[in-house]
């Protein structure tokens, strides 16, 4: 339990972060925590926000700790581990409609790298893939799915540690895939239809 303090102290941490949402600071398979960003010091390989941009500095240390012990507590599979506790579930909306970009994207189906003009892949004709350049997400093909920056230089498409995105997915059927105490956790937001759910996001 947090004091009201404590509360505004750990939002302070968020908004510097410019994260909204869980996969924010997570590697693009959810698997894993980006530990660049979730210090506090976000590198060109972290998730970037296209939504919004808080005004708000670097918090002092102490917020920074309380940050990481609540990181810790809540969502660490354990205290020195980078895993998640819970491992994120599949992308509800595509690559197009996400508030964040990544650095890189790999379609497998003509097996090319997508990624940003900001962050370019060095020695791109030894790697085993095409790669492309983009300055916008929206040049990125649907069918691309982020990929782990340090799995850019692998030899093997199945290297390629991705969440995919389902064809057709909603919120209520998300939330049935969660584990019972969780949704016991969320019962009031699982009884609102999906339309109310994208007007509480927005």
């Amino acid at each position: 339990i947090y004091s009201s303090d404590e509360l505004i102290r750990l939002d302070l941490c968020r908004r510097h972060l410019q994260a909204l949402i869980l996969s924010d600071i997570a590697t693009p398979d959810g698997m894993y925590f980006d530990e660049a960003i979730v210090k506090g010091f976000p590198t060109s390989t972290s998730s970037r926000t296209t939504f919004h941009h808080f005004n708000q500095p670097s918090p002092p240390s102490r917020d920074w700790k309380l940050w990481s012990n609540a990181i810790t507590i809540h969502f660490r599979a354990g205290h020195k581990s980078r895993k998640l506790k819970l491992p994120l579930g599949h992308w509800l909306q595509s690559i197009h409609q996400r508030h964040s970009i990544r650095p890189n994207y790999y379609n497998s189906s003509n097996r090319i790298c997508y990624y940003h003009h900001d962050n370019p892949i060095q020695n791109p004709d030894d790697h085993p893939f095409k790669c492309v350049s983009f300055e916008d997400v929206q040049q990125v093909p649907l069918t691309a799915v982020p990929a782990n920056h340090s799995a850019i230089h692998y030899s093997d498409a199945h290297q390629f540690k991705t969440k995919k995105t389902p064809k057709e997915t909603s919120w209520t059927t998300y939330c049935k895939t969660l584990p019972s105490s969780t949704q016991e956790t969320l019962s009031e937001v699982l009884e609102l239809p999906d339309e109310d759910i994208i007007q509480l996001w927005h």
